[in-house]
């Protein structure tokens, strides 16, 4: 018998097989990797104010907030 053929014991990888795909990271993740990677750190306290914007809109439904939206534009 060949290598190929014989029974791999429980256990032990087979290096004929690709490797599996990694998991792919989640979107906090992968962007904090993108920052690191292009040192683009000035750009997080941006994101941060335009996240808690959105979610101060968001809960407040949108009608106590409008006044003040229309006063910044």
């Amino acid at each position: 018998m060949s290598e190929k053929n014989e029974k791999i014991e429980e256990g032990q990888a087979r290096s004929d097989l690709p490797p599996l795909p990694a998991k792919p990271p989640g979107l906090v993740k992968e962007f904090f990797i993108f920052l690191r990677d292009y040192k683009l750190w000035w750009i997080t306290p941006i994101v941060l104010v335009l996240l808690l914007l959105s979610l101060f809109i968001f809960f407040t439904e949108g009608s106590a907030v409008l006044p003040f939206i229309y006063a910044v534009f």
